[in-house]
């Protein structure tokens, strides 16, 4: 599967002129730590500055002495979103703060580079400085465009009638200024990149790379149980499509199965969940790694049907799992389940067709177990692609990007 990213080149991203000394930043971890070991390796890593300590990079191999951690406010604001001590609109605020407060770091402290990349939301000052001393600026957005995200989950929540705190103007327009002043834009997935030319962004400045995904921890030769387990990973919410998925199992045509959920809870979720009977839900909460791997390796399937999801990692790790995945065109990494063969792709929101894989599978113990060996067979491979720092770098300097 190919997926074309834009038409044209830059000349500055040649293979005979790429860039040499290169500056990361993120307020997170996500796969910039990965990304960052292996350009250290390279020789290509000039700095890599986050909002997280230091010691959050160590799993990836991360040399130390490249990293420049700004944790004052990102690191608390960790905390305190995993305590759920935040109302929406302190969380936004937080968030913001950190993030302005790790961009002006950044611009104080930047060493000279060739190319500086960012994740969006904290490089709207140093963007623009990197290109102002001769680096060319590479904004990374991991989920959709941030306008059309605002909007899309407005509808939703009208949906629901349920209230919905939009996203704030003032970040909204700070990550509009970033997406303009980028030479190139980076996203994960086809799904995210058609909401970015929606928006009217220029393809020619965007750039699909899939992230990368450690597998090799996922892999399981347990039996499954016998028991028809339906598994959901990921924060209870609108925006996961937790609505859909309860509705669907409430339509479906069963009535001996068991609905696993693992993920935050939030304000909506009693609602969300609302009709079902609490004596086929398990609601585990967070869950260690290794919790999580347990439970799919026990799931019939493994259902990720959100609203609006830029990658979706749940599902390459179910599938590595050698579980079944049902999963909305709305999920960045979708593309990469082959339809029929280890799992299902259904319409963001199509409750009804939902319901109908999931009887589909209940009615088919050895459906269930031949697509859950094509899916870690389909997963092993997909391992097996380019380094991440490969597929990021000739991304750069390419139109194209291969999935296969």
């Amino acid at each position: 599967m190919t997926v074309i990213a834009g038409s044209k080149s830059m000349e500055s991203f040649s293979c005979q002129n790429f860039p040499e000394r290169i500056v990361l930043a993120t307020v997170g971890r996500f796969h910039y730590g990965r990304l960052a070991a292996e350009l250290a390796s390279q020789n290509r890593l000039k700095m890599l500055f986050t909002g997280l300590p230091k010691y959050s990079f160590k799993v990836d191999g991360t040399p130390m002495k490249y990293i420049n951690s700004v944790p004052w406010f990102q690191t608390p604001y960790h905390v305190a979103m995993k305590m759920r001590i935040l109302s929406a609109n302190i969380d936004q605020r937080w968030a913001r703060q950190a993030q302005k407060h790790l961009d002006l770091t950044i611009a104080r402290k930047m060493p000279e580079c060739d190319l500086y990349a960012a994740l969006s939301g904290c490089s709207v000052v140093s963007g623009v400085q990197a290109k102002q001393r001769g680096a060319r600026y590479v904004c990374e957005r991991l989920s959709t465009h941030i306008r059309f995200q605002d909007q899309l989950l407005k509808a939703e929540h009208e949906n629901y009638n349920l209230p919905y705190v939009p996203i704030e103007i003032e970040t909204i327009e700070r990550e509009e200024l970033e997406y303009d002043a980028a030479d190139l834009i980076v996203v994960p997935s086809n799904y995210v990149y058609e909401s970015f030319v929606n928006q009217g962004v220029d393809e020619s400045k965007l750039r699909i790379v899939p992230l990368s995904v450690r597998l090799d921890n996922w892999y399981s030769e347990k039996s499954r149980d016998k028991e028809f387990r339906i598994l959901f990973v990921g924060q209870m919410t609108i925006r996961k499509g937790l609505g859909y998925l309860a509705k669907a199992v409430h339509r479906a045509s069963f009535s001996k199965y068991k609905l696993v959920l693992i993920g935050a809870r939030s304000k909506e979720t009693r609602q969300l969940l609302s009709g079902l009977n609490e004596d086929n839900m398990e609601l585990l909460g967070l869950c260690s790694q290794e919790e999580v791997r347990n439970e799919m390796s026990r799931a019939s399937v493994v259902v990720l049907p959100s609203i609006e999801d830029g990658f979706g990692l749940t599902i390459l790790e179910a599938m590595a799992s050698g579980c079944p995945v049902i999963a909305s065109n709305s999920c960045g990494v979708s593309e990469l389940i082959r339809d029929g063969i280890d799992g299902y792709v259904v319409p963001a929101g199509d409750a009804e067709l939902l319901a109908d894989r999931l009887t589909t599978l209940y009615n088919d113990r050895l459906l269930v177990e031949q697509m859950g060996i094509a899916a870690a067979e389909h997963a092993r491979e997909c391992s097996n692609m380019e380094s991440v720092t490969s597929r990021w770098l000739r991304s750069i300097r390419q139109s194209t990007v291969d999935f296969t």
